[in-house]
């Protein structure tokens, strides 16, 4: 990974592929909707760790049915999921205990996610799991505990970190408070009106992060809501 200062800044160990597949409200059909997808030529799927909107244990489903089928291999696909506050959760289905610290509700959500996620049914495929990219979901005042939550489990279990949602003072924050270690590679957005104004600056862009596109493609190389154009 590469240095600046005395932080660190996440690097990709797998290329983020031009669009991604999106797995929210997908419900029942998400197993075989992500089959669908690789068999499309996806390389990427996109989820969150949010039982409102998205099926994890079923995504796992879908990739171990294409991974069974020969099509691809773990290696060939980038997996990326984002933690969600509970604030973006249902009160009847949150995937962590509220009464539990900012730090536990992350690694409760990270170490069932990759469970959930590994190549083979067995539980001894456990110990190789690895997620290509997480996301803090729409980060709030507490993100810095979150972060540090997250930045346990990279590069060996988590090769790189992003935020979801966000503006760019929340990006200008974990690119500069000193207890921040890693830094920032992906930014995904929606693609609405507001979003954009708020990234919208004449301030430089933190060099080693990337803009997304969340409604159509998830992870393209949009920068133009930084004011750097279209790549």
């Amino acid at each position: 990974m590469g240095q600046s200062g005395s932080r660190e800044v996440s690097r990709k160990w797998l290329e983020v592929p031009a669009m991604l597949y999106g797995t929210a409200w997908k419900g029942e059909r998400t197993s075989d909707l992500v089959v669908q997808a690789i068999m499309a030529r996806f390389r990427g799927v996109d989820m969150a760790v949010q039982p409102r909107h998205y099926r994890e244990d079923l995504v796992g489903d879908g990739l171990r049915k294409a991974f069974l089928q020969g099509c691809v291999t773990r290696g060939d696909i980038y997996l990326q999921t984002k933690f969600t506050w509970a604030s973006g959760q249902d009160a009847e289905n949150i995937p962590y205990d509220l009464k539990a610290s900012i730090s536990t509700q992350v690694r409760t959500s990270i170490d069932a996610l990759l469970y959930a996620l590994r190549s083979k049914q067995s539980n001894e495929s456990a110990s190789d799991l690895y997620l290509d990219c997480l996301l803090l979901h729409f980060p709030l005042p507490t993100l810095e505990e979150a972060w540090k939550a997250m930045e346990a489990y990279v590069p060996h279990k988590i090769r790189s970190l992003g935020v979801c949602n966000t503006s760019l003072l929340v990006l200008h924050v974990l690119c500069n408070v000193e207890a921040i270690q890693i830094r920032p590679t992906v930014v995904q957005n929606r693609m609405r009106e507001d979003i954009a104004t708020t990234l919208k600056s004449k301030e430089p862009r933190p060099s080693d992060s990337e803009e997304g596109a969340f409604w159509t493609s998830a992870m393209s190389r949009l920068y133009a809501f930084l004011g750097e154009g279209t790549q």
